[in-house]
């Protein structure tokens, strides 16, 4: 756009003044560009963590509950989140409180 109008401004002094703020311009934009692929790039590694800390914390419930090693809770979780159709990736803190109060989880 910015170029587009310096096309259509005629030679001389104005052209001269607009064109002093084309770099600056040009400048922030790259900059809002850059910012933004950063910051899109923390929210997913911020989702990555968040995922992981549910499935950690489902997994020290078990842990908790079963009396079990952390292997055997995995494996267990994973078993849980299959019977539901949820994602490990997926589970959410509502997930980790349905196990939590599952009446039946861990009785044979």
């Amino acid at each position: 756009m910015v170029g587009l109008l310096l096309g259509e401004i005629t030679e001389g002094a104005e052209t001269d003044r607009l064109r002093r703020y084309v770099d600056p311009l040009t400048i922030c934009l790259s900059l809002e560009r850059d910012l933004t692929d950063q910051a899109g790039q923390a929210r997913d590694a911020v989702a990555r963590v968040q995922a992981q800390q549910m499935s950690d914390l489902a997994t020290g419930v078990l842990m908790a509950r079963l009396g079990c090693d952390p292997p055997t809770a995995r494996r267990l979780l994973s078993e849980w989140l299959a019977q539901r159709g949820v994602d490990a990736a997926e589970l959410s803190p509502a997930d980790v409180q349905a196990l939590l109060e599952d009446p039946d989880w861990g009785r044979p």
